[in-house]
């Protein structure tokens, strides 16, 4: 391998022009058995696809330490092909590390390890076990597949394999007791136990929280208000049921006599924008029923505030009229 990828870091150099690019190696393996997409002059040679090369081949992988020497940079990651043998366009491969998906054991292992060893419980009879199912339904490949359910499953004790049904699918019962005994008539059918475990053991019941007392509430205590004071009225006087009216401010507290009514205030009105305001002249009349000097005196009725404010809205468009007689109709 360091020598393949010395030769793929000097390629990739000539294409980009720098030495560090970076650099992912897959699919790296072996095939054992011999894969059937192999066709060169090897497949005639059964050491280049026995169990001892491939175990030379992985275990030489996880000592690499990813040195590929000529003071070239190492590969990024490396990805060992692959986990489980496989199908390549029809062609059977065994690359894989594990044989089958269902497969408990890996190919690379000690000499006589079994991941699950088992001994016939029952049978060929017509009866299995009845206790609840771990699994219960189909397999391919028979026995042997059944079997390696079971032992994927932490707490399968027992496994049922019923005889071909077709197209290579075979029933399969697993659970974890044998106390239970369930007719399977008119199928004949083997039970096997599962060597060197202990009994699965039996949950203990639940039991439901006890509900924690709960005090009642204390009852509301609210304290009694204040009593009111009750004063002696004179003979004749009215009773005093709700509140008295207090006079207004400024209003006469002499029985028979009425305050004298507040002057009306009325706030200026803004002048239009962009207009000058108009002040009286400094001989104004300021006070209501009064004239200036050498003014002719008001009918009357005549109210002056509306009078000048009429005056205030004429002039308002009449920006041509000289400073003198604006300010003659304002004080009038």
């Amino acid at each position: 391998m360091p020598v393949q990828l010395r030769q793929a870091r000097m390629k990739m150099q000539e294409l980009t022009g720098r030495s560090a690019d970076t650099l992912w190696v897959g699919e790296t393996g072996w095939s054992s058995p011999r894969a059937a997409s192999l066709t060169t002059p090897m497949q005639d040679c059964p050491a280049w696809s026995s169990e001892q090369t491939y175990r030379d081949f992985y275990q030489g992988f996880l000592k690499w330490d990813f040195n590929i020497g000529g003071g070239m940079r190492s590969p990024d990651h490396a990805f060992w092909f692959t986990m489980r043998d496989s199908i390549n366009f029809g062609a059977g491969e065994h690359f894989g590390l594990v044989a089958t998906c269902d497969d408990p054991a890996c190919k690379v292992k000690s000499a006589g390890f079994e991941a699950g060893s088992y001994s016939l419980f029952f049978g060929p009879g017509k009866t299995t076990c009845g206790d609840a199912a771990l699994y219960n339904d189909w397999v391919v490949g028979g026995q042997q597949h059944c079997r390696n359910r079971c032992t994927m499953l932490e707490q399968c004790r027992f496994y049922t394999i019923w005889p071909l049904s077709h197209d290579d699918h075979y029933w399969c019962r697993l659970t974890s007791s044998c106390d239970l005994k369930e007719a399977t008539d008119p199928h004949v059918v083997s039970v096997y136990a599962r060597l060197g475990m202990p009994p699965v053991p039996t949950p203990a019941p639940q039991l439901a929280p006890a509900p924690r007392p709960t005090s009642a509430p204390a009852p509301e205590v609210t304290s009694p208000g204040p009593t009111p004071e009750v004063r002696p009225q004179s003979p004749g006087s009215a009773p005093e049921d709700g509140p008295q009216p207090r006079p207004s401010p400024g209003a006469s507290k002499t029985p028979g006599t009425a305050s004298a009514p507040s002057p009306e205030v009325t706030s200026p009105r803004p002048t239009p924008e962009g207009r000058p305001q108009l002040r009286p002249s400094p001989g104004a009349s300021k006070a209501p029923g009064t004239v200036a000097p050498g003014t002719a005196p008001l009918s009357p009725g005549t109210d002056l505030g509306v009078t000048a404010h009429c005056h205030r809205q004429e002039l308002a468009g009449l920006a041509w009229v000289p400073a003198a007689v604006a300010a003659f109709l304002t004080a009038v």
